[in-house]
């Protein structure tokens, strides 16, 4: 919008940034003004870029990781309250179950649960349901941040907000 954001926020994948998107908007919309999201590949890129970034560029950066486990305690890296892969507890959660049933009479046990990567669940649900992969993956997204308490991400927002300038 050519307005500076006040922190960037490197995450892991795509789908990690349309789920802080959604916890933001769910949790703490008034952060979505302050933020920039950049998803630049996996865990250890997120840390590169928060390191490149601080160390050259100036701009206020964090980074958030998949899973609770692989925060840092020494540098500006957070994770999502998680203990496996965002995809994995999002798509195979009740909340997304009983969505995916009642939206598009799919069975998640039935389409995605045989899938050995769950980086493949959202491309299979995908062309089952005749949807693009970005639109099944925000419409979980959200089912499953609807049933979650706003503690559960507290900590995480809480992070975000101390860094933003």
């Amino acid at each position: 919008n050519g307005h500076q954001k006040s922190l960037l926020i490197y995450v892991e994948e795509i789908f990690s940034k349309r789920l802080l998107t959604e916890i933001l908007r769910r949790f703490a919309p008034e952060l979505l003004h302050a933020v920039s999201i950049a998803d630049v590949g996996n865990k250890n890129d997120v840390l590169k870029a928060v390191r490149y970034t601080l160390k050259h560029t100036g701009v206020n950066a964090i980074g958030i990781r998949d899973e609770e486990s692989t925060a840092s305690n020494s540098e500006p890296i957070f994770a999502y309250p998680l203990q496996n892969a965002p995809e994995k507890e999002i798509f195979q959660s009740q909340s997304v179950r009983d969505y995916l049933g009642t939206q598009y009479d799919v069975s998640f046990y039935d389409t995605i649960s045989n899938s050995d990567d769950h980086h493949n669940y959202s491309r299979i649900l995908s062309r089952i349901c005749s949807i693009e992969s970005a639109t099944i993956e925000t419409q979980c997204i959200q089912a499953f941040i609807a049933h979650q308490v706003p503690e559960k991400f507290s900590t995480l927002i809480e992070n975000i907000k101390k860094n933003c300038n």
